[in-house]
């Protein structure tokens, strides 16, 4: 169960990761 947890955890980290990568790397630029 806390490895189905984990995994599914991970998944959904990359999932926010790529719908903000470019948003955030676009914030680190204009700093």
């Amino acid at each position: 169960m806390a490895k189905q947890h984990d995994k599914q955890f991970k998944l959904d980290a990359i999932q926010y990761y790529e719908d903000h990568k470019e948003l955030g790397l676009r914030g680190c630029a204009n700093n």
